[in-house]
């Protein structure tokens, strides 16, 4: 999973009637007047169905940006040369940055 949706939904604070009851959800059954528990349960439901497809759109998207670093990132390590290689990867292993700002 990724990000504040992570883990079984089922689970969460009492299934997910008490899930549906938070965010839009829980205001949109608020908002409805004598909502029956049938009624309540399969608005649950419904909202559990779209944070879940929401949730795999999410580690989808996460998952190509992080194709496109890598990608980027060997583009730009084949233009270095090997001593500018050296630099930038010893200045990685301390997690700042190497090297100066001058950049002639």
């Amino acid at each position: 999973g990724f990000g504040m949706h992570q883990g079984n939904r089922s689970g969460w604070a009492n299934g997910p009637m008490a899930y549906a009851d938070r965010g839009f959800g829980g205001r949109l059954m608020d908002r409805i007047p004598n909502l029956t528990d049938k009624q309540r349960k399969e608005i649950a439901d419904l909202r559990l169905k779209q944070m879940t497809e929401m949730d795999k759109i999410r580690e989808e998207s996460f998952a190509k940006m992080q194709a496109l670093r890598e990608e980027n990132r060997s583009a730009v390590m084949n233009l270095l040369t090997d001593d500018q290689k050296k630099s930038l990867e010893s200045g990685r292993q301390y997690g700042g940055r190497s090297g100066t700002s001058d950049n002639k």
